[in-house]
């Protein structure tokens, strides 16, 4: 009974005024139970969780979106030790939903961004957030020392917008920090086997920010050769989603479609 058990901790726990406000338009409130299921058959076995709600899901309940393809994972090879890829709903919205929370528990909340907006010369929901899309993922590729291989895939509607709101922040950030006598930053962009690949460089003429833009997809990781990688696995398909590691521990009763996906092979690693 998740309902009884979410209001007996609000109430325990004095979740009142602000908190309540925030907690009411998170969408969580609506939350009704908490249903758990395992089963065994022919040695397998597997578990299943239901979260239901008392009205149509909204807010935060609701930033989750129905299971979709990942195109996210194309970009992860059948070499992956780890990944993390989710589907939520438009970007954009989940601001909106942030920014009702937030102003739920401060009322003064628009006042502020707006103030901050202007000082910055930025829209958060607007330059930012409209610019990506709701599929993306997270993963470990290739080897963890003496550099972790990470990588970060998100879908993208507007490459040439969100380049521009990263020149922006780029600026900010090298403002302010030779403001403050630090070394600043600056982007460097260049050819690598056909990729136009930006590079995030600090004064001392480092950098572990890579990213390029392929095919719809921001892909960032510490290093030119991983993003290299990533668009050939996304090119020849070689790819987690087709990888018998990640197949074989699949559900085989259902479609393979998912709202979110976790997958480790920290053995192999």
């Amino acid at each position: 009974d998740a309902k009884t058990f979410l209001a007996r901790t609000a109430s325990a726990t004095g979740a009142e005024g602000e908190a309540g406000a925030f907690l009411r338009a998170s969408g969580l409130s609506d939350v009704e139970h908490l249903i758990v299921e395992r089963r065994s058959a022919a040695g397998a076995s597997s578990g299943r969780a239901a979260l239901t709600f008392g009205a149509e899901r909204r807010g935060l309940a609701a930033w989750i979106a129905p299971p979709a393809p990942m195109g996210a994972l194309s970009f992860v090879s059948s070499s992956a030790s780890g990944a993390i890829a989710v589907v939520t709903k438009e970007p954009s919205l989940l601001v909106d939903d942030l920014f009702a929370m937030l102003t739920a528990g401060q009322p003064d909340f628009p006042a502020k961004l707006a103030e901050a907006e202007a000082k910055l010369g930025f829209r958060l929901r607007d330059d930012l957030a409209a610019a990506i899309g709701g599929d993306a993922a997270f993963a470990v590729d290739g080897p963890l020392l003496p550099t972790p291989a990470l990588k970060l895939v998100v879908e993208v509607y507007d490459p040439a917008r969100l380049q521009a709101t990263i020149v922006k922040l780029v600026s900010l950030a090298d403002a302010e920090a030779r403001a403050h006598g630090r070394p600043g930053a600056k982007l460097v962009t260049e050819e690598v086997s056909g990729l136009t690949i930006h590079s995030l460089v600090t004064g001392e003429g480092t950098s572990r920010l890579q990213y390029a833009f392929v095919d719809g997809y921001l892909v960032v990781a510490p290093e030119k050769a991983l993003l290299v990688r990533a668009a050939e696995a996304h090119a020849t398909g070689d790819t987690l989603l087709t990888a018998p590691k990640l197949v074989s521990l699949l559900p085989k009763d259902g479609p393979l479609d998912f709202s979110m996906l976790a997958f480790q092979d920290v053995g192999g690693a």
